[in-house]
């Protein structure tokens, strides 16, 4: 049986979700940004039980993959000892979006 891995959500990941809420909560309300936000947290534990899951997007880097979530998607890396969150981003452009994050 494989032991469940921490997530880690790295700075820029966290700066997306801060977004994602106060975007959501202008456009469509407090509950309706707090439901968003919580079924991206539903994904993100999803990620933490079954990490190899989601397929890999290795054109942006090795081992890199994509979780999609409503109008989102979540970026990570499966580390030995966690999964890293590098971003959870919209219909920006995932290169852009991406780089300079594994430097």
């Amino acid at each position: 049986m494989n032991a469940k891995k921490a997530y880690n959500l790295r700075p820029k990941a966290r700066a997306d979700l801060q977004d994602i809420y106060s975007w959501g909560r202008e456009q469509f309300g407090e509950r309706q940004a707090e439901l968003y936000l919580s079924e991206i947290f539903d994904h993100l534990d999803l990620i933490r039980n079954e990490p190899g899951m989601f397929p890999q997007v290795n054109i942006y880097h090795s081992g890199l993959r994509k979780c999609p979530i409503g109008a989102h998607s979540i970026y990570y890396l499966i580390g030995e000892d966690e999964i890293s969150v590098v971003r959870i981003i919209g219909r920006q452009d995932p290169l852009k979006s991406l780089s300079g994050q594994f430097e």
